[in-house]
């Protein structure tokens, strides 16, 4: 067809080229009016008014008839008042009333004002009907018979009226009145004695629509009943016009590119995509865009809410969007189902809960598939290839989630159109963009909370960037196991040993961690630094060679000694010296205090004065860093695990810094082989700032 077409254009602009009018008359009275129409569309502006008046009068109408608006707006610029008289003279009613409304209105006062009498008082009636109502798409051209004809003398008539009218195929008996009594087709009335009466041969109770029904509906009745034109009653079931084929076909078009518009959130148009300039384009699509954009700041709330179970367990971010998809996804099936059946009358109102009942039985049986197949793909490759800080449990969340959401998401698919059409609106509002806006903010709610309760993580904000604020509830973390009764000389009798070796147990390179510190606190700005449990130095040891003052201590001897070893042998001097993290002393307050891996060893009742020691030895402006070991319900304890570690609860950490601006705040799963086993930590790390107005 297409092919068709360029060679119809090609030999179109050939033979107006060459001046051939002639054979461009005799070519296009062999075309249907849609093909001229649409080469003629193609035409450069200035020819195709000239091609236009070669058309006989009759094939000039029905050609008119198939163009787009724009294309008829620039003929009527360029038709003369007799032309366009001759054309809308051979309009039927209905294509002339789809003129009027095309038209802008300074055009629509000139096709009026060449339009006779009779032909402008129908076009004012059917224009009085409510848009798309089965009025203003009907025409008033149909043939009407009496009961009391012979169906030689309906022939008659049909011969005598029906060259002005749309069809002939069927004819309608009316009384005296206008009433709709019957149909007779034109095949009963030839193949009928010529004696017979119309009353005889009709088909009584007709089925019609009225006025005010929506085009829709008729589109629909006519499906359903096979008919090729459907008349049209007022309220006094007076017959005032049909609806023909060619028309529910437009109908039906014009429907569901509507329904395919709404569905993707963006105001119909009627014209071509090509011939739609990028600003109508733009008018179409920003404000369903804006209303989702609005809509879619739930979802970031919710995340918002659940910020610090993510730096906790931050695998879990790498499985919303598919958990937000899987939910978009399933609402989606769901809503296209109910919408077409809305459409197609199959579904009502009254049938909600049968539609939910059924959706339900649906969604679980695609939630247990989809979740199986989640966490085979999530325990055999996402493991093994891509993170390996999946574990059992974190996967039995997202699976679990997973099937919660589909069945959420179904169940607000199915729900959402019926309620829409309840409300008078039109169903496909509530197509894939609304519903999946919806279930994006279900679907992060359920993965959430079920992380909560499943990996016992908080749900508390974090306090990045602002002062104030309280620490959270204690009812926020879940309990844990605690470790204690080894007395202090225990410990600094692993320590001596672990140290007194000659090499040095954690090696002389600084931590990664250092730079960081530096970076962000560069001399002269900060001059002070205090490392807690610096083990054998090597992190003081740097600081002190980047010109910091620093003051270190640990518990062990041994590891002070080789502190101070390594600090000669650098060329740099630190305070160093042997102390204990739970009545350690420090003068003065220093810029830069951290620690890693130590107050691991803080008893529980001696976390509250560790902290406020740490707040009292730094000023505004002060930077603290410190990790710890925390415990999660799916990792072993470590097989090298000290009586005296304690592990923390998640988050833990992060609550004695509420009025402190955080830097960096983090959880990760790592794996190591200390003690000779490979096993799993999970660690919590903090880097923040001490901020003014702290309230005392």
């Amino acid at each position: 067809m297409k092919e068709r077409t360029e060679i119809l254009e090609e030999t179109f602009r050939k033979l107006a080229e060459e001046k051939k009018y002639a054979s461009l008359r005799d070519l296009m009275q062999t075309l249907y009016p849609a093909d001229i129409a649409a080469i003629l569309s193609d035409m450069p502006e200035k020819l195709m008014p000239a091609l236009f008046r070669l058309l006989p009068k009759d094939l000039a109408a029905e050609t008119f008839v198939e163009m787009e608006s724009d294309v008829k707006e620039t003929l009527i610029r360029s038709f003369s008042d007799t032309e366009l008289k001759a054309v809308i003279d051979e309009m039927y009613m209905d294509d002339a009333v789809d003129l009027i409304e095309e038209m802008p209105a300074n055009m629509v006062r000139r096709i009026l004002t060449q339009a006779d009498a009779d032909t402008r008082k129908q076009i004012n009636e059917i224009l009085k009907y409510k848009e798309d109502s089965a009025g203003s798409v009907m025409t008033t051209e149909f043939v009407a018979l009496t009961p009391e004809m012979t169906a030689a003398e309906a022939i008659a008539q049909i011969r005598a009226t029906g060259v002005d009218k749309e069809t002939i195929n069927t004819c309608y008996v009316l009384d005296s009145k206008y009433h709709l009594l019957g149909t007779v087709t034109i095949r009963t009335l030839i193949l009928a004695h010529p004696e017979d009466t119309c009353e005889s041969l009709m088909t009584a109770n007709a089925i019609s629509v009225s006025t005010q029904d929506d085009q829709e509906t008729a589109v629909q009745t006519m499906s359903k009943y096979d008919f090729t034109s459907l008349p049209v009653v007022d309220a006094e079931n007076r017959m005032v016009g049909i609806i023909t084929v060619d028309d529910a076909l437009d109908i039906m078009e014009e429907e569901a590119s509507e329904d395919i518009a709404k569905m993707a959130a963006i105001t119909p148009s009627d014209k071509p995509y090509l011939r739609t300039g990028v600003l109508e384009i733009w008018k179409n699509r920003i404000p369903w865009l804006l209303l989702l954009m609005i809509s879619g700041t739930f979802t970031g709330i919710v995340i918002s809410r659940f910020e610090n179970a993510l730096a906790l367990i931050p695998v879990l971010t790498a499985y919303i969007p598919m958990m937000m998809d899987t939910g978009g996804n399933s609402g989606s099936q769901a809503s296209v189902t109910i919408i077409r059946g809305l459409s197609l009358n199959d579904l009502e109102l009254k049938d909600v809960f049968r539609v939910m009942w059924k959706e339900f039985r649906v969604s679980v049986l695609c939630g247990a598939a989809l979740s199986l197949a989640n966490f085979a793909k999530l325990m055999f490759f996402d493991r093994r290839f891509i993170n390996p800080e999946i574990t059992t449990p974190v996967a039995a969340t997202i699976c679990v989630a997973m099937f919660c959401t589909v069945i959420i998401a179904k169940l607000v698919g199915c729900t959402l159109p019926m309620l829409a059409k309840r409300a008078h609106l039109d169903p496909a509002v509530m197509a894939s963009p609304f519903i999946t806006t919806i279930v994006d903010v279900l679907s992060l709610l359920v993965l959430f909370s079920l992380a909560t309760s499943i990996l016992h993580i908080g749900c508390t904000r974090r306090t990045a960037g602002r002062r104030g604020g309280r620490r959270p509830p204690r009812r926020f973390f879940p309990r844990t196991r605690t470790f204690g009764g080894m007395p202090m000389d225990r410990i600094r009798t692993n320590y001596e040993k672990w140290y007194a070796s000659e090499d040095y147990y954690w090696g002389t390179e600084p931590a990664a961690f250092c730079d960081e510190l530096i970076a962000l606190r560069p001399l002269p700005r900060a001059r002070r630094v205090l490392d807690i449990g610096g083990g054998e130095g090597k992190d003081a040891v740097y600081f002190a060679s980047k010109g910091y003052d620093v003051s270190a201590f640990d518990i062990a001897a041994a590891g002070v000694a080789k502190a101070k070893r390594l600090a000669r042998a650098r060329g740099v001097e630190i305070d160093a010296r042997v102390d204990d993290i739970h009545d350690f002393r420090a003068e003065g307050t220093f810029d830069i205090v951290y620690s890693t891996g130590t107050i691991q060893y803080l008893r529980e009742d001696a976390k509250a004065a560790f902290f406020e020691k740490i707040r009292r030895i730094t000023r505004v402006g002060s930077i603290a860093f410190f990790n710890v070991f925390v415990e999660k319900p799916f990792l072993a304890l470590p097989p090298d695990w000290d009586a005296c570690e304690r592990m923390w609860r998640p988050g833990e950490l992060f609550t004695w810094f509420p009025d402190w601006k955080f830097h960096r705040i983090e959880e990760r799963i790592f794996e190591d082989d200390s003690g000779g086993t490979p096993h799993f930590h999970c660690m919590d790390t903090i880097l923040c700032e001490r901020m003014p107005g702290r309230a005392e």
